[in-house]
């Protein structure tokens, strides 16, 4: 398993698909140009259903004293169902 920030992955996907749509706009009347850019539009998309519809592992934040900075910490700890 390797885990993602999956939040980051879908706001760059966003804005991805916001130069695509840009590309579609601006693009000129040749259609292999105009294809290829609606079919990453359309990969992106999907890729942004299946990021937010697929399950994830249930976290909670935990503040922490790191022994060796001598400082608090704020983390992430897995939640056991």
């Amino acid at each position: 398993m390797r885990p993602i920030d999956a939040d980051k992955l879908i706001e760059d996907l966003e804005h991805d698909i916001a130069v695509d749509q840009d590309i579609l706009h601006y693009a000129g009347t040749e259609w292999t140009e105009r294809t290829h850019t609606q079919f990453d539009l359309d990969c992106k998309q999907y890729a942004i259903y299946l990021l937010t519809h697929e399950p994830t592992i249930k976290t909670k934040q935990v503040k922490y004293y790191d022994e060796d900075e001598q400082v608090w910490k704020v983390g992430s700890v897995i939640v056991d169902e």
